[in-house]
């Protein structure tokens, strides 16, 4: 479900830039109480490329509230975008990338399973951008980047990771 929202705000964004443009004319791992995702490969093994994007990712449960946090090789002030879904509600917002690291956490989180979902991409709803150097460097739809989490959906492409938090 979240990923269908995601898609359908990025498809809307995606056609309100085609539209402005043309008017110019010229995986889940389950868990009992927290879920980790390791990056992909280690730093010996990155690619010398700036568009190689790696992330960890951590989800942990401390009562009714979701802590997500991990490791990135992403700049300062790059925002990761997030969503919860449990049952048949979901939550979602950004976490700020600050010396390698992200964290944030989500109240009011009922029991049971919980997905957690994490992605860099250059496209962001709610009214939030990637700095403008990010988007200069991975492309306005993420056509440059690269990376083990990378996958497209539509025309963008996005470094995505998911675990599953009992």
């Amino acid at each position: 479900m979240k990923r269908t929202i995601w898609t359908a705000v990025l498809l809307l964004v995606i056609g309100m830039a085609g539209m402005v443009a043309g008017c110019g004319g010229s995986g889940t791992t389950p868990a009992s109480s927290s879920a980790t995702t390791p990056a992909s490969s280690s730093a010996e093994e990155q690619p010398a490329d700036d568009t190689y994007v790696e992330f960890t990712l951590k989800a942990k449960r401390n009562g009714d509230t979701i802590k997500l946090s991990g490791t990135t090789n992403l700049p300062d002030g790059a925002l990761l975008a997030y969503s919860l879904e449990w049952a048949q509600d979901l939550t979602e917002g950004t976490l700020l990338v600050s010396d390698g690291r992200f964290e944030g956490s989500v109240s009011d989180v009922p029991s049971g399973p919980v997905e957690a979902w994490v992605a860099f991409q250059t496209i962001l709803g709610a009214g939030k951008s990637q700095p403008q150097e990010l988007i200069d460097r991975f492309g306005e739809m993420g056509e440059n980047m690269t990376g083990p989490d990378v996958v497209t959906g539509g025309d963008l492409k996005r470094a995505e990771k998911v675990v599953t938090v009992d």
